[in-house]
């Protein structure tokens, strides 16, 4: 069984901030005044927080380590400008994405409001090590853990000479309590009928689509045997982490779907990495929806989401406007849409579509789904590098020119390509980017530890696929993680 790998913290204080170094992982948390400082150190020596019982639960400040005369300069050199220290950035203390376990146990025992969908495409081979797997156990833990208000389905989408079978990751999500669903692309030959070579990643995405077909369809009696809504489900990328319990106000106008805007360029878009979806509009349209795609031979710049944007505008030439005005709600309320002409509505995106480029805003609830929009996992990385080697440029990467100087950082290309140039990374950004790396990075050993587990079952007992008790897990990584700080000290 693999184990996981103790953290070593060792805690010091610089400019006002806590570090956290050694095996893993960097820590960042609010340290304004020494009171605070203490409390942060005990609760990294803890290895968790307990969130409060009224707000959504956020993490302790994780990041990898380097050396520690160059975490001090990142502490001290967060704030992105060199006139700046970390304590103007840390009047926002993150908890832990991993909760402690008697809460984790209580959680547990929750019954589920709503279906909470995600799509992916199985990919062929030996794929345990893949990124994108990696990200699809992380995004599905921390919603178990977080929101378990939420019913987690996995569309797992297979190509035509792909069987049905399970596989290492599919047990895994099993026994963590996500639904995975077998599923081919319902509009497959449509697509490969226009355009013959579409990448997985993109078929993926268009698996979005589907969604409101099998609510509406084979899923239906399930989720109505769980007492779970049909006219209305959450979806979203894989690359998103859950912080707290996710609830949609039920007076939220959907007429269509609703998502937070993307956050650059003149003209005003969704990003659909969140959406709550009308199950409705999407059966009723759907029809319509692969007309566009189709007379587009379904080359859309941003996958899913420029088609979505594209299509729910009330100039779409497929008629979208007569159709909604004849479903019997009458016209669309331009006062609930995004904005003018549009045909979606707007979620708060400092609340559902968080993104570590924007610091959470003062006197804002920070959110409860922190979304890798824009730059990934692996630039941050790349950035810890050119850091180690006193190579990144501290206190320019701030306003709207920031992406430049980060693309010319030697060795880190922006995985977003040209796209990645309307992003304008805040103040704070580093400091976030820091925390929501180590986060990811702990629920991905959680992750492993609880699959080999799964994997370890002997063969043929019902334990290799049944439902873990999440929290006994959650309690060893812990205290794996607080036996580390005490070797440490």
């Amino acid at each position: 069984m693999e184990t996981v790998r103790s953290r070593l913290w060792i805690i010091s204080t610089v400019g006002g901030c806590i570090i956290g170094s050694g095996a893993a992982y960097v820590l960042l948390v609010q340290g304004a005044s020494g009171l605070n400082a203490q409390r942060s150190s005990r609760a990294l020596k803890q290895g968790a927080r307990e969130d409060t019982p009224s707000g959504p639960s956020h993490a302790p400040d994780s990041r990898p380590a380097t050396s520690e005369v160059h975490l001090a300069k990142f502490c001290a050199r967060a704030a992105n400008a060199s006139s700046r220290i970390c304590s103007d950035c840390s009047w926002w203390e993150p908890t832990s994405l991993i909760p402690q376990p008697a809460r984790a146990a209580a959680a547990m025992q929750q019954k589920p409001e709503m279906a909470w969908f995600f799509c992916l495409t199985r990919p062929p081979g030996n794929f345990t090590k893949l990124k994108f797997i990696d990200y699809t156990r992380a995004t599905a833990l921390s919603g178990r853990l977080n929101s378990p208000n939420l019913a987690p389905y996995a569309i797992y989408l297979h190509a035509p000479e792909q069987s049905f079978d399970d596989d290492e990751f599919t047990r895994f999500l099993t026994a963590i309590g996500v639904r995975v669903v077998m599923h081919r692309l319902s509009f497959l030959a449509t697509v490969r009928s226009r355009t013959p070579m579409m990448p997985p990643k993109k078929l993926g995405s268009y698996c979005k689509l589907d969604v409101a077909q099998l609510v509406g369809g084979s899923l239906n009696a399930e989720l109505r045997s769980r007492d779970l809504p049909t006219d209305r489900v959450l979806v979203t990328d894989t690359d998103v982490l859950v912080t707290g319990t996710v609830r949609f106000d039920a007076a939220q106008p959907l007429r269509t779907w609703a998502a937070a805007d993307e956050g650059f360029g003149s003209k005003l878009t969704a990003n659909t990495g969140v959406m709550l979806v009308n199950v409705s509009f999407f059966n009723d349209d759907f029809k319509y929806l692969l007309d566009y795609g189709a007379g587009n031979r379904f080359h859309f710049a941003i996958h899913d989401q420029t088609w979505l944007n594209a299509y729910t505008t009330k100039n779409n030439p497929k008629g979208l406007e007569s159709r909604l005005n004849a479903s019997g709600a009458g016209p669309f309320d331009e006062a609930t849409a995004a904005a003018p002409g549009l045909r979606w509505h707007m979620l708060d995106r400092a609340v559902y579509n968080g993104r570590p480029y924007e610091h959470p805003a003062r006197n804002r609830t920070a959110p409860i789904i922190w979304h890798w929009q824009g730059y990934k996992v692996d630039d941050y990385t790349c950035w810890e590098r050119a850091m180690a080697r006193n190579a990144f440029p501290w206190g320019q990467t701030g306003g709207r020119h920031g992406h430049a100087i980060l693309a010319s950082v030697t060795g880190c290309q922006p995985v977003g390509g040209m796209i990645i140039n309307a992003y304008t990374l805040g103040p704070c950004a580093m400091r976030t980017y820091a925390w929501l790396y180590g986060q990811q990075q702990r629920m991905l050993a959680l992750a492993r530890q609880i699959g080999s587990a799964v994997e370890e079952a002997p063969p043929g007992t019902t334990q290799g696929v049944a439902k873990v008790a999440l929290h006994q897990h959650v309690r060893t990584f812990l205290q794996m993680e607080k036996e580390g700080a005490h070797r440490s000290e």
